[in-house]
């Protein structure tokens, strides 16, 4: 019982230790600060259907979402789109969408009067 109590604060003391060192390694906010990640699969009918569209992918955008849905066409396909994508915009700065930041400390509200 003895041993039990001089050891139980040196293993509470390194497990305390130790928690902190995965929040670390998870903690990615400086490395990939500037990083825009776009994860939007192409095509109208996987953007309809949210993105579940990976078991589904029967048609020419199988090849950016699951290459081996190709294999269940029937006869050769082509797709072909444009997208323009612009992550940062200021008008969703600041976590709303009424009008570009003013940076003097006052929100600003767009609308009809």
């Amino acid at each position: 019982m003895k041993r039990l109590a001089s050891i139980l604060p040196l293993l509470l003391g390194s497990m305390l230790l130790t928690t902190d060192l995965p929040a670390h390694g998870q903690a990615n906010s400086e490395a990939l600060a500037t990083l825009q990640f776009n994860f939007t699969t192409p095509g109208a009918r996987s953007l309809g259907l949210g993105g579940a569209f990976l078991g589904l992918a029967d048609d020419a955008t199988a090849a950016y979402t699951n290459p081996a849905g190709l294999t269940v066409l029937s006869k050769p396909e082509v797709s072909l789109e444009g997208r323009t994508w612009r992550f940062d915009t200021a008008y969703t700065d600041h976590g709303h969408g009424f009008g570009p930041p003013t940076g003097q400390g006052i929100d600003t509200v767009a609308g009809a009067v």
